[in-house]
């Protein structure tokens, strides 16, 4: 452009001093009426200096000033091609020294080399940003739309970033909210691990205009993060989408199994919207199939039946119940004939039993059960007669036989229902030759049901 307009310049120029040229020759030495070697009448020549003010007036061709005629400069040949280039001078040339070279905070970037900062830091998810350090508050207003974030838990030292996209995002660990100081915890009154915000550096700059700088309880540290005014943040709107756009993934998950969505950028906001997953229902039977995006259980009382017990198409075998989705045999004590159903009489002084699916009780040594109420087990205690324990057993005539075994004999009648029948016995030996005479005895009781 700049040798355009030079060209169009210098053409002006040389028209206007042929013009002149033409003008000057009338009445001065060596100008139309002075005399010429040029020869024949014809064109000036431009390449001649005379041509344009020289001395000499014969040569009047094209130039008649008496007749007023204007200069002829048809077949002017002028050479423009030795014209020189516009050239900037020095002092009007950009100031190199004065630009500082790299990226300014929060261009993406890919390496620390691209950026005025030499720091290219990866803010979240693999997205790049070019960042600077800061230390207080206020110290990133000068970057549009960033803020000051520690660059670790606690430290005094952090980086000016853009405003942050993983506010409130699902997540499992640390990790997934970002490189700095983000924590992903369940906040008080929330219900699910999301994403919060390190605002202990630059207070409610870190946050979004719902959120709320936050003193948090974080084991046994105190946090400052950037809570949703709401609570609950699977409800709340999310971090900004104004760099980062791509849809953020969700969860909600409660005891009915879980189901995945995701947070969308809304394009007014320039925010991630609620997310978008289902809220997880029990699958009302065993036929039902999960909706799109869930993983659901099916209703826990669909799964306490025989047929399916704890599990679909999971069938208890005879004699068994679903005790709290657990096939159970219903022969013990705490499930006798039915679930839960605990027999009675399990003392100090009897125990309780489950017979045929019915419940029953038997006396310990000694004890009789006088009320008939098993409650109390068996309430009346007898008191033990000498002889009746190998430390009191006494001599007795040896039995006939040559090997000692129990003999039975009847209980008195006097003693109550569900009474012991009493058994005296002798240690069973094999006798040498000749036999003893005598042998140790003693009574003791056999338990039995009544």
């Amino acid at each position: 452009m700049c040798n355009k307009k030079l060209l169009a310049s210098s053409l002006s120029f040389v028209t206007f001093a042929v013009l002149a040229a033409g003008c000057a020759g009338t009445g001065a030495p060596g100008g139309v009426g002075g005399g010429s070697d040029d020869g024949a009448a014809g064109p000036h020549d431009l390449s001649r200096p005379r041509d344009l003010g020289g001395t000499g007036g014969g040569d009047q061709a094209g130039v008649d000033q008496a007749g007023g005629k204007q200069p002829d400069f048809a077949g002017t040949n002028a050479d423009l091609s030795t014209l020189p280039d516009l050239v900037v001078p020095p002092d009007l040339a950009p100031r190199t020294d004065l630009i500082i070279p790299g990226k300014g905070v929060g261009e993406i970037c890919n390496a620390d080399g691209e950026c005025a900062s030499n720091k290219c830091l990866d803010e979240y998810q693999g997205n790049k940003f070019c960042v600077a350090p800061c230390k207080a508050m206020g110290d990133c207003a000068g970057y549009m739309t960033s803020f000051c974030e520690p660059e670790s838990p606690g430290s005094p030292n952090g980086w000016c970033i853009p405003r942050h996209a993983a506010h409130c995002a699902s997540c499992d660990k640390d990790a997934d909210c970002g490189s700095l100081a983000e924590r992903c915890l369940i906040a008080p009154g929330d219900l699910a691990l999301a994403c919060h915000i390190d605002c202990a550096i630059d207070g409610a700059n870190a946050c979004p205009n719902d959120y709320t700088c936050t003193p948090v309880q974080d084991g046994n540290t105190m946090r400052k993060l950037c809570l949703p005014n709401s609570k609950i943040c699977l409800d709340a709107i999310g971090g900004y989408c104004d760099r980062i756009s791509l849809p953020q993934n969700c969860a909600r998950q409660n005891a009915s199994g879980a189901c995945s969505g995701q947070r969308q950028c809304l394009a007014n906001a320039k925010r991630y919207d609620k997310c978008g997953a289902m809220s997880p229902q029990y699958l009302a039977n065993c036929q039902a199939q999960n909706p799109a995006g869930c993983m659901l259980l099916v209703d826990p009382n669909v799964l306490n039946t025989k047929a399916n017990c704890g599990g679909c198409g999971k069938a208890c075998a005879q004699g068994q119940d679903c005790c709290s989705l657990v096939c159970t045999p219903l022969n013990t004590i705490q499930n006798c004939g039915a679930c839960g159903k605990v027999c009675p009489g399990q003392t100090n002084t009897s125990d309780a039993l489950c017979t045929n699916m019915v419940c029953d009780m038997t006396c310990r040594v000694n004890n009789y059960d006088v009320d008939k109420s098993p409650n109390n087990g068996c309430e009346v205690p007898d008191a033990v007669p000498p002889g009746h324990t190998q430390q009191t057993a006494s001599l007795r005539p040896r039995p006939t036989a040559t090997t000692a075994t129990a003999t039975i004999r009847s209980a008195p009648t006097c003693l109550p229902t569900r009474a012991p029948t009493r058994t005296w016995m002798a240690p069973s030996a094999a006798w040498s030759a000749p036999p003893p005479t005598t042998l140790q005895g003693w009574w003791t009781a056999l338990r039995t049901s009544a």
